[in-house]
């Protein structure tokens, strides 16, 4: 089922009208005409070395794909990619699109939804030719990421994720707080601590460098005041 997968790090899947569709880390899309039996790289047009491919979709004869960098400078990558002949070649559909760091696509009915890692979604009426913000209900995310201090405690989705070898936590501090972010393995044994100090109030990135570590599931969890939150991260080697 593999045969013509270059890559092991399969982020997305998807079915369009006749095709199936794999988004990558790192290496492009690929196409299957055989329900999955072999694969066809189908990235001409795609900045496949510095993209993850986090989400692939369908709207009729037209077929989409959501990136983000993980690493580096945005440049033209990341955004939604839209193909019309079949993944054959692909353009950057993101007017409007002003956060290209898209994780997920749907489509419902004549409309499509991006949604990305730093929190907002995006809605397109016109095939992705433009996108506007859809943020009712999520704009008090959005404006403590942008302006001033959180005014809850937080811990988002580390970025990216699966990740290889190293990835961001971002979380948020309505407070000066003693901090404690910590990554750990199933056996709920500490693998690593990040900080260990007190912190100010607002948004706060931290990096985790996995590449001492095996591949496989690992958690991090957040201590701050009473403020205990854990998620889950996955690193592929």
């Amino acid at each position: 089922m593999n045969q013509g997968l270059s890559n092991g790090n399969i982020l997305s899947l998807s079915a369009g009208p006749s095709d199936l569709y794999a988004g990558t880390a790192a290496e492009g899309v690929f196409r299957s005409t055989n329900n999955g039996s072999s694969w066809t790289d189908v990235s001409t047009g795609l900045s496949k070395s510095t993209n993850y491919f986090n989400a692939t979709a369908s709207m009729g004869s037209l077929v989409f794909v959501g990136a983000s960098v993980p690493y580096g400078p945005i440049g033209d990558s990341g955004g939604v990619f839209r193909s019309t002949n079949n993944g054959a070649t692909w353009t950057r559909a993101f007017a409007g699109l002003t956060r290209p760091d898209v994780w997920c696509l749907s489509v419902s009915g004549k409309n499509i939804l991006a949604g990305t890692g730093s929190g907002w979604v995006y809605l397109s009426t016109d095939s992705g030719s433009s996108w506007h913000a859809s943020v009712t209900g999520l704009a008090r995310i959005a404006d403590q990421r942008t302006s001033g201090a959180p005014t809850v405690f937080s811990l988002a989705q580390n970025y990216p994720n699966p990740f290889n070898p190293s990835t961001t936590i971002r979380y948020g501090l309505p407070r000066v707080s003693h901090v404690l972010p910590t990554v750990f393995n199933t056996l709920g044994q500490t693998v690593a601590t990040l900080v260990n100090e007190s912190e100010d109030a607002g948004n706060h990135d931290v990096r985790f460098d996995a590449s001492g570590l095996a591949s496989g599931v690992y958690f991090y969890r957040l201590q701050a005041g009473s403020f205990v939150r854990t998620k889950k991260l996955v690193n592929l080697r």
